[in-house]
């Protein structure tokens, strides 16, 4: 079988193919786990995942019932603690035995992720843990048993998108970052393109791609920060146009080329120039 080429690299580290988890059966091993609250093992992650993702239901017209109290009223160790568990699950996939990959794909723990996304409320999408949940994404995305795990669901491309409505830059740039490399995998540009189609309507968009031209034309004031967007709005634009069906149809690029000049790209794009950044003028 032909095996899909490698992906970006996502910001994550080597998985350690050869190790193993540590065995339930050796001696201490138990107690040990105990003392650690058993995260070394991905039911921990999970079953705190699908906690945290009780906060609240969406509705039709996503309005929200709170189920339990909103991050808003949680005690700010509590929100800490919620943060510092998702990080750790995002280190853990990066760093941990392929076993433990494993393990949490076959718990369907990429769809506790997508549903907590899915449901969270706008103070939880704001905040640092709706970033370490991308981070997440990226890190399982890092080996090709993630990345394939991660195409292959229906829904996870467009629910990623959907995270572009956040006006966390972390967070964006992150979802660009992971939407920009699915470009990249045979497949991947047709789903990305049917994901910003999803995210036009998600965020009522007059057409595709408005939000990130206008967040290209935005002004922050925060130097370092609208740099670092606009960086990776440009990398994704660069990676639709240059990819997918536009590398054997011209006709197929110059329609995707179309559709950013009529959104009026080019005068953003004469204005990015006077950030004078090396990066940004690539």
């Amino acid at each position: 079988m032909e095996q899909s080429p490698p992906l970006p690299d996502l910001g994550g580290g080597v998985v350690q193919a050869g190790a193993d988890l540590p065995s339930k059966e050796a001696p201490g091993a138990v107690d040990q786990e105990e003392n650690k609250g058993a995260t070394s093992w991905p039911e921990f992650y999970i079953d705190q995942l699908n906690s945290m993702a009780a906060v609240g239901t969406l509705l039709p017209g996503r309005a929200l019932v709170t189920a339990r109290k909103s991050l808003l009223a949680l005690e700010k160790e509590e929100e800490e603690e919620r943060s510092k568990t998702i990080e750790s699950l995002k280190t853990a996939l990066r760093t941990k035995p392929m076993r433990f990959v494993t393990r949490f794909i076959d718990l369907d723990g990429l769809s506790c992720i997508l549903n907590f996304l899915k449901t969270m409320d706008y103070e939880t999408s704001e905040s640092r843990i709706h970033t370490s949940l991308i981070g997440c994404i990226k890190a399982l995305m890092n080996n090709s048993q993630g990345r394939a795990h991660v195409l292959a669901h229906s829904e996870s491309i467009n629910v990623i998108a959907q995270s572009l409505s956040t006006e966390n830059i972390k967070t964006k740039v992150a979802v660009l970052e992971i939407l920009g490399a699915v470009c990249l995998v045979p497949g991947g540009h047709k789903k990305v393109l049917q994901a910003m189609l999803h995210y036009q309507k998600y965020a009522s968009e007059r057409t595709r791609f408005q939000t990130l031209i206008n967040d290209l034309d935005k002004s922050t004031g925060r130097y370092r920060d609208e740099v670092s967007l606009k960086t990776a709005i440009m990398s994704f634009i660069n990676a639709v146009l240059s990819q997918g069906a536009g590398v054997e149809s011209l006709d197929f690029r110059l329609h995707l080329r179309y559709e950013f000049l009529m959104l009026g790209i080019q005068p953003v794009i004469d204005k990015l120039r006077e950030h004078e950044n090396s990066t940004l003028d690539r």
